[in-house]
């Protein structure tokens, strides 16, 4: 039981061919079902993944037909947006802390922190300055 926190680049990969590291991220999506683990995300995960949608739709690398079926499959998963209160304030810190552009990140990061979770991001650069000081971030490519 339990639970994990993905980002919105780890989902995204449940979806869409061609995407690196996709079977991991199906494997980590499927292993969380068959071991009764409940996977969360923070609120702006919605938005985080419909932006990727409509960047690969403005890029040409999807069509309208094929985005709104992966929409519609992202509406459908198993992700359960929870919010918690502090999470705003600690994800800000843990940005400033690791000297981070955006807050993104680090407001997944706090989430998965506050319940008490691993946090799978598929973005590297945000996982190798926070891994040594945030043991419980994991990148997907490193999942077996």
């Amino acid at each position: 039981m339990g639970e994990l926190c993905v980002d919105a680049c780890v989902a995204i990969k449940w979806f869409i061919m061609r995407e690196p590291h996709r079977s991991k991220a199906i494997r980590l999506r499927d292993d969380a079902a068959k071991s009764g683990r409940t996977i969360i995300a923070p609120p702006l995960f919605e938005p985080e993944v419909d932006g990727i949608v409509q960047s690969y739709l403005a890029d040409g690398r999807l069509t309208v037909s094929v985005a709104d079926r992966i929409l519609a499959l992202i509406d459908a998963a198993p992700v359960i947006v929870l919010t918690h209160p502090g999470v705003r304030q600690r994800a800000r810190e843990i940005a400033r802390t690791y000297n981070q552009r955006k807050v993104y990140d680090a407001t997944y990061a706090e989430l998965a922190d506050l319940r008490g979770c691993d946090f799978w991001t598929a973005d590297q650069n945000f996982y190798s300055q926070v891994r040594h000081g945030l043991p419980f971030v994991k990148y997907l490519p490193n999942y077996p």
